[in-house]
């Protein structure tokens, strides 16, 4: 009688496991998201990479910004008091609520990035983390996406390691009469190239102008590469890490 009693708790109880483990899968699981989960899916949201299907709030098979906003939210909700998520952002969870303004595809340029300082920091990577601030300078004085920016950068120097970048303050592989060109300082380097490319490469009659797209500059600033991919690729890599 003992062991009948016994095996019916232990049914219960295995019962109760499969439809708690039921109900996670379906509901997803997502009204005990924390900072760290609300981290995880705006950088998923930004590659719209397919991972975990708990923070696929919608059931499409990637997560979204929409997806990502939601998870926000919750953790913001039920974290209030939670600060490593705004130290982590460099802004407060409200002001992360929002779409990002960036197109990581590179579709229009003269978007602005819509990051931080600190923001734009956390997705550099090496020596390029103390020019943030000089980017997003050159975004707004010449109208040109920081991220763009940046990420050209990144690929032609090494993330500020190369050669160039420590003996001529040249982060861009930048070419003048009789050979590699020199600058006072990286920062005068990042606005003269911001400048040149919105001059020449992102506006209407101008000489390299073929739209405002990345693969539009690619056409006469790298062409027959995959000069477009990598900065792309960079690009997300950058805004997966700044936010």
């Amino acid at each position: 009688m003992k062991i009948d009693r016994c095996k019916r708790i232990s049914a219960v109880l295995i019962l109760c496991i499969v439809m708690s483990l039921f109900t996670t899968s379906v509901f997803a699981g997502n009204v005990s998201y924390k900072s760290f989960d609300a981290r995880r899916a705006l950088r998923m949201a930004a590659m719209l990479e397919k991972i975990d299907k708990g923070y696929d709030l919608n059931f499409d098979g990637r997560v979204t910004a929409t997806d990502a906003r939601e998870i926000l939210k919750i953790a913001a909700r039920i974290d209030p008091e939670d600060s490593e998520l705004i130290a982590d952002t460099g802004s407060s969870p409200a002001a992360l609520l929002g779409e990002s303004k960036i197109s990581v595809s590179g579709s229009d340029l003269l978007t602005a990035s819509g990051l931080t300082e600190a923001q734009l920091k956390n997705g550099l990577k090496k020596s390029l983390k103390q020019y943030a601030a000089t980017f997003i300078e050159a975004e707004n004085t010449y109208n040109i996406n920081a991220v763009f920016l940046a990420s050209i950068a990144a690929l032609e120097s090494g993330w500020g390691e190369s050669y160039l970048a420590k003996t001529k303050n040249n982060l861009f592989g930048w070419r003048g009469n009789g050979g590699y060109r020199s600058f006072d300082s990286v920062p005068d380097c990042i606005l003269y190239v911001a400048k040149f490319l919105k001059t020449n490469y992102l506006t209407p009659g101008g000489s390299c102008f073929n739209g405002y797209t990345v693969e539009a500059v690619e056409k006469s600033y790298c062409p027959g590469f995959t000069w477009a991919s990598q900065v792309k690729e960079l690009m997300n890599l950058i805004l997966g890490s700044a936010v």
